[in-house]
C-alpha cells in the first residue's frame, strides 16, 4: 500500500493503523511523489527490462485536496485568465 500524505503526524497515525491491520505501508510525502513511485511499478515488463522486480502497489491512498493539486488548479486558472 502506498500512502501519500504531507503531514508527518498524519503519516505516523495512518501508517500505525494500517500496519496494525496487517498492511505493508510505503510512504510518499505528497501525491506527485506517490505517482512517481507508482507509475514505474505498474508495467511489470518495464520493471523486468530495468532489472527492477518491485511489485505494483495494491492500493494508493491519496488526499484529494492536496496542496499540489490546489497549486496546479490555481496555475491553470491564472493561465486561462491571461489569454
Amino acid at each position: 500500500m502506498l500512502l501519500a500524505e504531507d503531514s508527518p503526524d498524519s503519516q505516523r497515525l495512518i501508517s500505525l493503523v494500517l500496519k496494525q491491520a496487517g498492511a505493508e505501508v510505503t510512504l510518499a510525502e505528497n501525491g506527485l511523489i506517490a505517482l512517481e513511485m507508482a507509475i514505474p511499478t505498474i508495467d511489470r515488463r518495464a520493471n523486468r527490462r530495468c532489472g527492477d522486480d518491485s511489485e505494483p502497489f495494491d492500493v494508493i491512498l491519496m488526499d484529494m485536496n492536496s496542496p499540489l493539486r490546489r497549486i496546479a488548479r490555481e496555475m491553470t486558472r491564472h493561465d486561462s485568465h491571461r489569454s
